[in-house]
């Protein structure tokens, strides 16, 4: 669905539960309101009192570069104020000994956090702290993504229009920095945000001399807080991941949107889809009817859409980047199940179709725009819509084995 102030995006994960981009899963809360006014001046000292939250592991442990791994992630806010606090695990590489090797080799390194504010897990805002030769270590300022691209929105202590704008601070070691988002320009919708802390740096000094990126939980999730309970939200189930066993089509089904052929009464039936982001029930509901044979993955879809006015469906194949902005069935598909690489096709409301390759490393996701091999076909109800395509495994370069599991995701 489109809108519910955001909040009625939905995932479902069958076969085996695995993270790709645009997913989200609850991890933690550690908001603290009613905060006293932090000063942005690398001194930490007025941040007593307020939770931290550790960075997974793993993601730190397959960062790119030393200088990339975060250790801990501060949050607080005020009523007119996000804060956010870093911690890294080595000092800034700009420091006064590497000072002269990392201009040599690198003219930046920008540390981020990135906000999702309207709840469809996708990011809306980032803040980047960047240093700049000609001008200090602690410039800040935040983009608004845009349906054409990131826009520069607020600029530092400097923006016509905030006064009181964004600002960032290295700590005098260069181990921390503070960063300070106005609330106000945000356009919140809800009263939950997601936070994903990203560094992207080129290190020309202990790393690969390229641009590097590690984001933080990981590149498909994010951390949550809700700003008026000012409590922790409950972690997701650690439970295994569901699992569903696919039965071959005996005889391929017509691609016509009506879904009434023998091989979907026979098919798995993927349902309870449940929010992208904090696990609850979808509150109108998705069902999903999966099948195969040795040349398709079919895929058939009935979502309820108590709004079909509000159904929003602009995109063309001729520009398949609107595809991910439009009322859509996105399908992930792990076809190694190792969490490394994917297909990732996204069909919208009125058929128009995208796809991605994808390649997880570390805390970095790369991926890269394919044409999809699919037949699609849709149709419009009253309340409903449904999208139905036969989806080649010419896409994943494999075919299914009967006894193998493979990694699956279906998303509305």
């Amino acid at each position: 669905m489109r809108d519910l102030r955001g909040e009625v995006h939905e995932r479902m994960s069958a076969m085996r539960r695995w993270t790709m981009p645009a997913l989200a899963v609850t991890l933690g809360l550690v908001w603290v309101t009613g905060a006293a006014a932090i000063q942005i001046d690398g001194d930490t000292a007025d941040w007593g009192g307020v939770a931290a939250m550790e960075m997974p592991a793993d993601v730190a442990a397959g960062a790119q570069t030393p200088f990339g791994v975060v250790e801990r992630l501060w949050v607080a806010h005020d009523e007119q104020f996000l804060y956010f606090r870093l911690r890294f695990g080595q000092p800034r590489p700009f420091a006064d000994e590497t000072q002269a090797a990392w201009q040599t080799n690198y003219w930046a390194n920008m540390r981020y956090i990135v906000l999702d504010v309207d709840g469809d897990a996708k990011p809306d805002y980032y803040t980047n702290q960047i240093t700049r030769p000609d001008g200090g270590l602690n410039h800040a300022y935040v983009v608004r993504y845009t349906d054409d691209g990131p826009k520069t929105y607020l600029w530092y202590e400097g923006h016509p229009d905030w006064s009181d704008g964004p600002q960032g601070h290295y700590s005098p070691d260069g181990r921390e920095i503070e960063i300070r988002v106005p609330r106000a320009p945000l356009s919140m919708a809800g009263s939950v945000i997601g936070v994903r802390v990203q560094m992207s740096i080129r290190d020309g000094i202990e790393g690969p001399n390229e641009w590097t990126n590690d984001r933080y939980p990981s590149p498909d999730t994010w951390f949550l807080y809700d700003l008026p309970a000012g409590g922790a939200v409950a972690s997701a189930s650690s439970a295994g991941p569901p699992m569903a066993t696919m039965i071959a089509a005996v005889a391929p089904p017509q691609i016509d949107g009506a879904l009434d052929d023998a091989a979907w009464q026979e098919a798995r039936v993927l349902g309870d889809f449940v929010l992208n982001r904090g696990n609850a029930p979808a509150p109108a509901q998705t069902r999903a009817l999966i099948a195969w044979d040795d040349r398709n993955l079919y895929l058939g879809v009935r979502a309820d859409e108590p709004d079909m006015a509000g159904l929003h469906t602009e995109a063309v194949e001729a520009e398949s980047r609107r595809v991910w902005r439009d009322d859509l069935i996105e399908v992930f598909v792990d076809f190694h199940n190792d969490g490394r690489t994917f297909v990732h096709l996204g069909i919208t409301a009125a058929g128009a179709l995208a796809g991605q390759f994808g390649v997880v490393r570390g805390g970095s996701v790369a991926t890269i725009d394919i044409e999809p091999d699919a037949e699609v076909a849709w149709r419009h109800g009253e309340d409903h819509w449904i999208v139905e395509a036969a989806i080649s495994w010419a896409n994943m370069g494999v075919r299914p084995v009967p006894g193998e599991v493979w990694g699956l995701n279906v998303c509305r």
